[in-house]
This record gives structure tokens, sequence and C-alpha cells, in this order.
């Protein structure tokens, strides 16, 4: 088995004509095959814009039509459904950019009565990063509608859930002529975060 192995013949000449050009190739094919197994095990790279580091990824002129920006924001969320990626900060930036420097986005929990209201782009992020770490967030869900109104600029979604605790919710967006997110009224009926999430969450607020 050793032999084989190595490449080794019955022959007890044919290691004497070896010379360096043979070893070179061998250790040229273990680093090849050791490169192949890196890129294999390495994570995927955040997102990135086939323009470049200053290209869009969300609207703006990446998107030609409602659709086609929403459809963009969706798959960057997706994206960033696993909150332990290392690429999570990277994917929360890229969604941030969906929306409109002026955006406002409104947060409506009628399980809890709780109404929270972000303001600006640069508030984005805060928004994101809370809500993307709620538990209902974090299910899978069961979309019931999904409606693009290209004339108004608008998406309306419903769904639901198909485990207890998470009752169904929609989300109306309003884009600009830029195709960024301008308004967003979000409604849902989820149950309330465990106490010291509830705190670190109204802190995060002020």
């Amino acid at each position: 088995m050793d032999e084989a192995l190595v490449g080794k013949g019955s022959g007890g000449d044919k290691e004497e004509t070896r010379g360096p050009a043979f070893y070179a190739l061998g250790f040229a094919g273990i680093a090849a095959a050791l490169f192949i197994i890196v890129l294999l095990i390495a994570p995927a790279p955040p997102p990135v814009a086939p323009g470049g580091a200053d290209a869009e990824l969300c609207g703006g002129t990446a998107a030609t039509s409602v659709n086609e920006a929403f459809n963009q924001f969706s798959k960057l969320v997706f994206a960033a459904r696993n909150v332990s990626s290392p690429d999570f900060d990277a994917n929360v930036d890229a969604i941030a950019s969906c929306f409109a420097t002026d955006t406002l986005v409104r947060f409506f929990n009628q399980n809890t009565g709780k109404l929270r209201v972000f303001d600006g782009r640069q508030d984005m992020r805060r928004f994101l990063l809370w809500v993307m770490k709620l538990v209902c967030a974090e299910r899978s869900d069961v979309s019931e509608l999904h409606s693009v109104d290209e004339g108004g600029r608008t998406v309306f979604i419903a769904w639901e859930y198909p485990t207890l605790g998470c009752k169904a919710s929609t989300e109306t967006y309003v884009y600009d002529k830029h195709l960024k997110i301008h308004r967003l009224n979000a409604f849902v009926d989820w149950p309330p975060l465990p106490p010291a999430e509830e705190a670190a969450a109204v802190a995060a607020e002020v």
C-alpha cells in the first residue's frame, strides 16, 4: 500500500531516474490540491456589486423597476438571516443601502401594542440589527400575498408562520423615484421579547 501511495514501481532502478523536475511537479500537485480545499471550506464573501465597490446593490442604478428593486432587497435579507455569520455586518450594510436617505420605518406589534419608529438611512442599521434578531424574524414563514404596484411604486406582502407563537403579519413598502425604500410600514403579531432582550432594545432606542 505504501508503495502505491508514493507511486513506487517494482523495479529497483526506477527511483534513481527521478530528477528535480519530477519532485517539482509532485509538489505543485499537492499545492494545487490544498488550494482547492481552502476554496471549498472558506466562507462565502459578502455581496459585491458587479460594477465594483461604488456600484449599488439594491435599487437606484441597479434596478429598472420596483419589482426588481424589491427582489434585490429580498435576496439581501435572505443572505443575512444567519446572524452568526462573519459576513452578517456587511450584509446588514448592504440591506441598509436599499433604503432612501429620508426613509421612515414604522413597526407595530399588535401583540405588545408597541410602535417603533426608525427615521433616515442612518437609523436603518439599528432597525435591522434589532428586527433580524427577533425570534419570529428568524423563523421560516409561508407567503400568503405578494403584490407589486409599479404605477404606485408600492409592494404589499402578507405571510404566516407554520409554527405556534408567531402569527400572520404584513408589510407595505413605498419606493421613491430612485427605486429606494421611502416608507416601510410593518404590522406584526409576535410574542414579546424576553425581559432582558426587551430592556436592551429599549435602551438602544434612547
